[in-house]
């Protein structure tokens, strides 16, 4: 099985620069709610490179699809941002990886790793211990870019820019798709025919370890190959989550 699944494979491959220009030059009124939501999410990509620089700026990324989305935006933005300021250096991410990883996961972060050029921490455990951890070993790092959208857990408090919490290691987490829908972020993961991890074409929806993720219930099909319709298909937004094993 490949590493990565891709929308249209036919379609010429173009950099994720050129590929989110198409898009936000779109004139299609169908499209137009997406390419606000995109317009606003590369702002505050923008400013963040403003405020804080390419070196002090990382991203946390898990391979899942919403991290995936903004980092193929976060690469358009900053390949403009280098070619202005004539710098070429990999992009700082955190991988913060459980006992039991998917497979197709960790593959699917290696591709994007030679894909888009990443220098990528991978650390076992949790979030916190993981995040003290990666700002010991990376001092320049002032804030986090985080894939994070509203009905996600623990969500409910955010806003686009914040601190950690009082007891946590200290930095800037920055929210830039944090309004953003479910079918927002496949719409445009499919317009932009971003690579994305295989375990979404056969009906999981919410990527976490292989002991607390199944595929979605609701999108059973015994007509596809693997008994299940894509993520994308998934029509009930809030049941997003519906794979996740409760303990």
């Amino acid at each position: 099985m490949p590493a990565f699944s891709i929308t249209n494979s036919q379609k010429s491959e173009q950099s994720p620069e050129d590929a989110l220009n198409q898009l936000l030059q779109s004139k299609s009124e169908t499209l137009q709610p997406l390419i606000r939501k995109l317009s606003h999410t590369v702002q505050v990509l923008n400013n963040c490179l403003t405020e804080f620089g390419e070196t002090g700026l990382s991203l946390s990324f898990n391979g899942g699809k919403d991290c995936t989305l903004l980092l193929f935006i976060y690469c358009a933005i900053l390949s403009r941002f280098n070619k202005l300021n004539s710098i070429t250096r990999p992009i700082k991410c955190l991988y913060i990886t459980c006992i039991d990883p998917f497979t197709e996961v960790d593959e699917f972060v290696d591709y994007c790793a030679q894909r888009y050029n990443l220098d990528v921490m991978k650390l076992l455990g949790s979030m916190k211990d993981g995040l003290k951890v990666y700002l010991n070993s990376n001092p320049k790092v002032k804030a986090i870019i985080i894939g994070t959208r509203k009905g996600d857990p623990f969500s409910e408090k955010m806003i686009t820019q914040q601190p950690t919490d009082g007891d946590w290691p200290y930095v800037i987490r920055i929210h830039p798709i944090l309004d953003w829908t479910y079918k927002d972020v496949w719409m445009a993961i499919r317009e932009l025919n971003i690579p994305y991890c295989t375990l979404y074409d056969i009906g999981y929806t919410s990527l976490g370890s292989i002991s607390n993720t199944l595929p979605n219930p609701l999108l059973i099909n015994p007509n596809t190959p693997s008994g299940y319709d894509p993520a994308y298909l998934l029509n009930d937004e809030s049941a997003e989550r519906n794979g996740r094993v409760k303990k």
